[in-house]
């Protein structure tokens, strides 16, 4: 999977997580999980998330795209 991470100066921020294969398994929850998960490798750590992320099943992959607050340090 890859990411992209776009951040602004006020500690806003939009992910977008990627795959070209398929997901099994993949749900609300499941999704969350792989953008924490993907936060975390990225060095960003106590940041919210808004639960209302777009999840997208197209060309036999699938995207997830998240935005949020990261706290200010």
């Amino acid at each position: 999977m890859s990411r992209t991470i776009t951040t602004k100066s006020d500690g806003e921020f939009r992910i977008e997580v990627s795959s070209d294969r398929p997901v099994a398994g993949l749900n609300s929850e499941t999704a969350s999980e792989v953008v924490a998960r993907a936060l975390t490798d990225a060095g960003i750590s106590d940041a919210t998330v808004d639960p209302k992320m777009t999840v997208t099943q197209k060309d036999g992959g699938v995207t997830i795209v998240a935005t949020g607050e990261k706290p200010n340090s």
